[in-house]
């Protein structure tokens, strides 16, 4: 995988949310022995035709993805182009021609998520799942065959069964939940006990809402931060091994250098980013605690020396930046001395830009595509600040019928068939309390299994916070019957658990626990299991916040009519109201 980070895992690991996300460097450990990768001594033509009938490996030439790991981010939802698509399985063709030998021979996958952040990962189901968020940055068609190359090396290698490093990411991630968890459940427990105040019942609603965003947003930017921790020989290997399949390509490697520093580059976003909202977290859960004083729970956090946002977010911000061999610049220079020496290559080429220009601009289907998923994220943006100025009163634009409008753009016209603006209006409608047209925008898209298993998810999700048994349980099935059982232990326990069927759910996670070997899906469930079991005989941190605070039914609150529009489903209204889902964004 790409990215270089130390071993993690985030919040949204645990909202079935997790993703193999990027590649990332432990700060420690070797990898076991694999078989070296054999070569051709042939350097094909770059601009030539590419056979290959005889390649050892190949680009895979179906449609649906077959693995489930790695797939199950609300932005991990496929981001289908046959313009992308069939590029990307050119390019890895090309790539494998070089290839004589490995462990694993046939097809591997290839496909683009809708992934903003710049992503590329590996699968145990040997399929390259590779960011829009990358495709945005890249500049050559040569920065495009090193990522895939790259990724290609960890699948011959088989180096996600040879050698995960998890490290302390399941004590990590539990933290995170929590962090989550508690801040919302904080801001659920000071609205119920609110008596006769309207001011300062209108107070805790704004914070409340503001928190809600702020979990919602710490949650994105985890969640393409979570997955196995290579180590850094393997890292070293995958990009020697990356070069070694350039050249015999034809291509320049050197002309791929560019790629480490805009990991670096995205990698430093990142931190930041998740810095950011676990500040702003602090600092809104401070609030809310600061105007309920009175409250006798907050009285018992007091007494326990507790302090959401003090001690809780303690060593958090540590665990998302990265060790020492996170420096881009250092793995840049390694890669430009292997080429020196091993192909005597010190300079660059012109290098290929035309080709991947094409199918990223102008009038191709990805183009549409991408027009779309931007403007489902600019209508997400504008409906956040409209939500917060609303529940603040500040009365400010932008206004939630500017978010609407945007995303029933978004869901309309050329390239709309997109996954992604479907599950940011989901949410619109939901958190605005139309709990009718956010099943219905779910349903648009959960039979479309070209679009990966997200939407099945987030909809079986939806189902078991909303009671429906019967619905969730049965797109639990549908995943199972697809991806098997062991793939699907930690989506079935979320959906279990939502459901309130404790007992099934511990089952679930023994099951987890006792029969899976794949390590990724085992920390998946050691991280539910941490997440819901108290530490000691003392009440446990969750149980002095929340107390036995219950939720309360606000009303929709986006003052507009919201007259569907003809591009979405409709059918008679019925279901919960603003914040019944508000426990969604952390269970």
């Amino acid at each position: 995988m790409i990215q270089s980070r130390n071993a993690r895992a985030g919040l949204a690991g645990l909202l079935a949310a997790a993703a193999l996300s990027a590649c990332v460097t432990a700060s420690g450990g070797s990898a076991p022995a694999a078989p070296e990768i054999g070569f051709v001594e042939t350097r094909f033509d770059p601009n030539g035709p590419v056979e290959t009938t005889g390649n050892v490996v190949r680009a895979g030439t179906y449609d649906v993805p077959r693995g489930l790991y790695g797939m199950v981010g609300r932005d991990s939802v496929l981001l289908r182009s046959a313009d992308m698509d069939g590029y990307l399985r050119e390019v890895l063709n090309r790539v494998a021609r070089a290839v004589t030998a490995a462990d694993y021979t046939g097809e591997v996958g290839v496909f683009v998520t809708s992934q903003a952040s710049f992503q590329a990962v590996t699968t145990p189901a040997n399929e390259i799942l590779v960011s829009s968020g990358a495709l945005d940055g890249m500049a050559s068609e040569e920065e495009v065959a090193f990522v895939v190359a790259h990724e290609l090396s960890h699948v011959l290698r088989q180096d996600l069964e040879r050698g995960e490093v998890m490290g302390g990411q399941d004590q990590t991630a539990t933290q995170l939940f929590r962090i989550g968890q508690a801040a919302s459940d904080l801001g659920i427990r000071a609205l119920t006990v609110v008596e006769g105040d309207p001011e300062e019942a209108r107070k805790i609603l704004a914070l409340r809402r503001q928190i809600s965003i702020a979990v919602h947003a710490l949650q994105l930017a985890l969640e393409n931060n979570v997955g196995p921790a290579w180590t850094r020989g393997q890292e070293r290997i995958a990009d020697k091994a990356a070069a070694d399949m350039m050249h015999k390509a034809g291509y320049n490697p050197l002309n791929a250098a560019a790629v480490f520093g805009k990991l670096g580059e995205a990698q430093a976003q990142r931190s930041a980013e998740v810095d950011r909202h676990l500040k702003e977290l602090t600092r809104l859960t401070g609030e809310l605690v600061a105007l309920r004083e009175n409250d006798p729970m907050i009285a018992r956090l007091k007494g326990a020396g507790v302090s959401l946002g003090g001690e809780l977010l303690a060593g958090v911000t540590d665990a998302v930046r990265a060790d020492p061999y996170d420096d881009a610049r250092e793995r840049e220079a390694a890669f430009k001395a292997y080429v020196a020496e091993r192909y005597g290559l010190t300079e660059p080429g012109l290098g290929n830009v035309a080709s991947l220009k094409r199918v990223k601009e102008g009038d191709t289907d990805y183009a549409a595509v991408r027009a779309r998923v931007e403007l489902a994220r600019e209508a997400e943006r504008t409906f956040e600040a409209a939500l917060t100025s609303s529940a603040s009163g500040e009365g400010q634009a932008p206004t939630m019928k500017d978010s609407v409008a945007l995303a029933l753009q978004a869901i309309s016209g050329p390239g709309s068939e997109a996954g992604l603006p479907r599950l940011v209006f989901h949410r619109i409608r939901k958190e605005t309390g139309d709990q009718r047209r956010a099943r219905l925008n779910l349903e648009a898209i959960m039979a479309q299994s070209r679009l990966g298993p997200a939407p099945v998810i987030a909809t079986a999700e939806y189902f078991a916070h909303t009671g429906d048994r019967e619905k969730a349980l049965e797109l639990v099935d549908r995943l199972a019957l697809r991806y098997g059982d062991t793939q699907v232990y930690p989506v079935a326990y979320d959906v279990t658990h939502a459901l309130g069927d404790t007992v099934e759910a511990e089952r679930i996670l023994k099951a987890c626990l006792s029969d899976v070997t794949t390590q990724y899906i085992r920390l998946q469930c050691r991280q539910r299991e941490r997440a819901h079991t108290p530490e000691d005989e003392e009440p446990g941190f969750m149980e002095k916040l929340v107390g036995n605070g219950a939720d309360s039914g606000d009303a929709a609150a986006d003052g507009t009519d919201d007259t569907p529009a003809a591009s979405e489903p409709q059918e008679p209204a019925s279901g919960p109201g603003f914040f019944d889902g508000m426990r969604d964004l952390v269970n």
